[in-house]
């Protein structure tokens, strides 16, 4: 029994660490963000992106996120209710840059903090 518990207590710690590693991975990504195509912003619940030559934000609402060791990936949906996924990666270690990596939906982009 006290065999058990401890095997129970430890796959939970392990749980709880791997979840707060996720959580700072995701976190890396909240704030602002500028490429050659605009900006966008991000918050634990929403993606706000301004293109480029425009003024007029458009609000995305952010499903979730996940993250691995390399990649944060962000399920989010169009304002037209379809569901999209958009993958960054190649954080720079002092967090001031990443990329978008290109997939169906868009292109490989380079981002930096602004």
């Amino acid at each position: 029994m006290r065999k058990q518990l401890c095997y129970v207590l430890g796959f939970l710690m392990y749980a709880s660490v791997a979840h707060a590693d996720a959580l700072m991975s995701q976190k890396m990504l909240y704030g602002k963000w500028c490429s050659t195509g605009g900006s966008e912003k991000f918050s634990a619940k929403t993606l706000t992106v301004v293109r480029t030559g425009e003024r007029k934000p458009i609000v995305f609402k952010i499903d979730r996120y996940d993250a691995n060791d390399d990649t944060v990936t962000v399920y989010w949906t169009h304002t037209d209710g379809t569901k999209m996924v958009t993958e960054f990666s190649e954080f720079s270690a002092d967090g001031r840059s990443m990329v978008q990596i290109k997939n169906d939906a868009g292109p490989r982009r380079e981002f930096h903090r602004c």
